[in-house]
């Protein structure tokens, strides 16, 4: 539903433009404007940039960010404009993601001003990715032989994956796809690698009862070792 309000997001923004008046920026981010929102599973990604962000502030939208919280989706991003202003070197990978499909719903946009620098986005990338592959080795070694354990693995793992793979083809210049079968040909073409398992995997992605064969997740931890490989060569340069 890209056109859409999710509820829980428009009572937070009723609530903010009481709070914050007219001195806040909000941006819709993520599935829900991409149109691939999954209900029950999703998040609802709303950045709020605002002149500042008091305690007092905090307390007083604490029953709207409770609402994110019972419905388990991750809370608005509040961040007070100054510290967005200098944001994008420790926040390389959240700022791409959110210019690869974003929709402001409320003030000016603040993120078309954003500039990340190409080194700063290798660096958290390349982190970022041996955090997931160590943790994904590890759940492998464990669970290889329980084909359950491997997809509950694959269902908390591949929406962040998704992520830093879109930020990997954003840091090689490549535009975000539309769609996960075009990513997964895109960053299959990018680490030069067969298409067909990534693919399998991000399909699942909306199929929360399936089972993982060992060689599919075998695929899966191949795809996130060849990713890592290429951001780690990859010439970013300082700019």
């Amino acid at each position: 539903m890209p056109d859409q309000m999710h509820p829980t997001a428009a009572a937070f923004l009723e609530r903010a433009d009481r709070l914050f008046g007219d001195g806040y920026s909000a941006v819709l981010h993520g599935s829900l404007v991409r149109g691939d929102f999954l209900p029950d599973r999703s998040d609802v990604n709303l950045l709020v940039v605002t002149d500042q962000v008091s305690v007092a502030d905090l307390r007083e939208i604490s029953a709207q960010l409770a609402l994110f919280e019972q419905e388990r989706m991750s809370p608005p991003l509040l961040i007070p404009r100054s510290e967005w202003e200098c944001a994008a070197d420790v926040f390389p990978i959240e700022i791409t993601d959110i210019r690869s499909a974003y929709r402001v719903v409320r003030g000016s946009d603040p993120v078309m001003s954003c500039s990340v620098r190409p080194r700063d986005l290798q660096r958290a990338l390349e982190s970022e990715l041996r955090g997931k592959l160590l943790r994904l080795r590890l759940d492998y070694g464990l669970y290889h032989a329980d084909e359950d354990r491997l997809a509950a693995v694959v269902g908390y793992s591949v929406g962040s994956i998704r992520v830093l793979l879109r930020s990997a083809l954003a840091l090689a210049g490549v535009p975000s796809p539309a769609s996960d079968t075009e990513l997964a040909r895109e960053v299959s073409g990018m680490i030069r690698s067969d298409h067909a398992p990534l693919e399998r995997v991000l399909a699942h992605r909306r199929n929360p009862s399936w089972r993982c064969p060992r060689q599919l997740f075998e695929s899966y931890v191949g795809v996130v070792e060849q990713a890592t490989r290429f951001v780690d060569g990859y010439h970013a340069g300082d700019q």
